[in-house]
């Protein structure tokens, strides 16, 4: 859930303020429901003082809007900062899906997949106050924007600049062309799932102690997004326990295969031959 993920979040942010600082201001209702009357009950839009609702248990963008007045919100929401200025492509606004895998939490095992996707939203990114409800220009969700039939585009070639979502491999390029230094963003998303996952680690160990089972049975993969603002620091937008394996373009069938493959691989699961008149001996192919 939306609210969890900022609520450990938030718990490290006190101890430690200068490690835990790579989410946008974020409250939960009816948890915070105080704080939030009293920030919001005489809220004023401006372009530096955005915000998004979010409803706690949706998924795929359902849901999700520019906050207006306290009066039109559900009954069991999030409210987060929105990043007004980020870092554009083409003009359009973007994030990153990054997989991340856990083997074990104690002691932690964690593999970051260096493979992702780079998702666009699919009209020209704008700060006008009165387009604030044309989404395709806000959220880069693929499950809002392929909605839009005239200009949401599937790339057909996953090592070109087409589409409305891009590998890591063409960002990289397009880094490279434009003098930005992908490097850096790439330390500073390895470095938030780091420490998102420690903010964790106790919960899942103590609830996996409260039902009996043991840490080394268990694996858990994850999708994380993030977002970069234009002056390229990166932001953790949500972490998906359930991120999507489907394959909507080239760009999923390049990625997600092999990146169940090597999940299968990392935890141990070995196929076999399914020849009965072999014994079912250990298939010795390509992982």
């Amino acid at each position: 859930y939306k609210d969890k993920t900022y609520k450990f979040y938030y718990e490290m942010h006190k101890i430690f303020p200068e490690d835990y600082n790579y989410m946008p201001e974020t409250y939960s209702f009816p948890e915070d429901r105080n704080v939030i009357i009293k920030k919001f009950g005489k809220y004023t839009l401006s372009e530096d003082n955005l915000w998004l609702i979010k409803p706690k248990k949706s998924s795929l963008g359902s849901g999700i809007y520019i906050f207006k007045k306290l009066e039109d919100t559900p009954s069991d929401y999030v409210i987060t900062k929105y990043i007004s200025h980020p870092h554009l492509i083409h003009k359009l606004k973007y994030d990153f899906r990054l997989y991340i895998l856990i083997t074990g939490f104690s002691p932690l095992k964690m593999y970051l997949y260096k493979e992702g996707i780079v998702r666009f939203t699919s009209e020209k990114y704008s700060l006008d106050l009165n387009k604030l409800d044309e989404l395709y220009r806000h959220l880069t969700n693929v499950a809002v924007n392929k909605k839009n039939k005239n200009t949401y585009k599937k790339a057909v070639n996953a090592d070109t600049e087409e589409g409305n979502k891009w590998s890591f491999q063409v960002y990289k390029h397009y880094c490279e062309q434009k003098g930005i230094n992908f490097k850096h963003i790439w330390k500073q998303m390895t470095d938030i799932s780091i420490k998102s996952i420690l903010a964790v680690k106790d919960i899942f160990i103590k609830t996996l102690k409260s039902n009996g089972t043991k840490d080394k049975n268990h694996f858990k993969l994850f999708g994380y997004d993030f977002m970069v603002d234009e002056d390229l620091k990166v932001y953790l937008i949500e972490v998906n326990s359930r991120p999507s394996l489907l394959m909507g373009d080239i760009n999923d069938l390049k990625l997600k295969p092999q990146l169940i493959a090597d999940t299968l691989n990392l935890v141990g699961i070995t196929p076999y031959s399914h020849d009965f008149n072999d014994d079912f001996k250990t298939y010795e192919g390509d992982n």
